[in-house]
């Protein structure tokens, strides 16, 4: 690997995009977006499924990886219109971190 900065929100702000342009019913289409070093098990598949509009699910909490109110990052799934409603990733961040805690803001703005 290299040592060249990523931005890890824009990327995942491009998926959101391409879901819009290329899925028949994007709008129903729910996002799992993932840090690459956090592969959530089998037994959370539930979570990823289920489809309430207005409601992420941050699965390192589910799962108790994390346990803490204020983190929001590693393994989520929410609705791409909800997504969108929030306007996504911010793409100002290059490297690890900071880019979850906006969307987590942007969501909770959206309640």
């Amino acid at each position: 690997a290299d040592e060249e900065k990523f931005n890890r929100g824009k990327l995942l702000n491009v998926g959101a995009l391409w879901c819009c342009a290329h899925l028949y019913d994007a709008m129903n289409v729910r996002l799992c977006l993932h840090d690459v070093d956090t592969i959530p098990a089998p037994s959370l598949v539930p979570f990823y499924c289920h489809s309430r509009p207005g409601e992420c699910v941050h699965l390192g909490w589910v799962n108790r990886k994390y346990d803490y109110p204020a983190f929001f990052g590693g393994v989520c799934a929410l609705s791409l219109s909800d997504f969108l409603r929030a306007g996504g990733f911010p793409n100002h961040f290059w490297g690890w971190g900071r880019e979850d805690d906006v969307l987590h803001s942007r969501l909770c703005c959206l309640a």
